[in-house]
């Protein structure tokens, strides 16, 4: 082939590539939506696990929730994990995912309480160990007088 036939098949090349599809109408692009809000779907997946116990399902080695309790708690984790030995099953409070735990063997008035809701994201933690008692997060996902009896149990105050 000639110089002149590959300068033309070069340039038709070309032009055919720089329109859409050779002479067809392009059709409109859409930005894809927004992602979401950092920590909203990301926690939605817990309510999967509803009914299962929190170490069969790897929950407090699991990221998203591993991440988030670590900067929610810094220091204080390792401490709230102590609650969580032996947990109950995760369980479903009115569309809010919740962890009880107590403290295995020596101190069963240790126990610890995390409510999370998946849909804003938010999370709350409460425990107890050595008699001291610690609370981060939304306090405004704080549990009913239910639960609340759960935390005080094991609890002995002098007369």
């Amino acid at each position: 082939m000639g110089l002149k036939r590959r300068l033309i098949a070069a340039a038709l090349i070309f032009a055919c590539g720089s329109l859409s599809s050779c002479g067809e109408r392009e059709t409109p692009r859409h930005d894809p939506p927004p992602p979401p809000a950092a920590g909203k779907l990301e926690l939605i997946g817990l309510r999967a696990l509803v009914g299962r116990y929190p170490d069969d399902v790897g929950l407090w080695s699991s990221e998203p929730l591993r991440s988030r309790l670590q900067v929610l708690l810094a220091e204080r984790f390792p401490a709230f994990l102590s609650t969580m030995t032996e947990a109950m099953p995760i369980e479903n409070d009115g569309g809010r995912v919740m962890v009880r735990g107590v403290l295995g063997g020596r101190d069963q008035s240790a126990r610890g309480l995390t409510v999370i809701d998946p849909q804003s994201g938010r999370i709350y933690v409460w425990w107890r160990v050595d008699g001291q008692t610690a609370e981060a997060g939304d306090a405004s996902l704080a549990p009913g007088s239910v639960i609340r009896a759960w935390m005080d149990a094991g609890v002995t105050t002098a007369p």
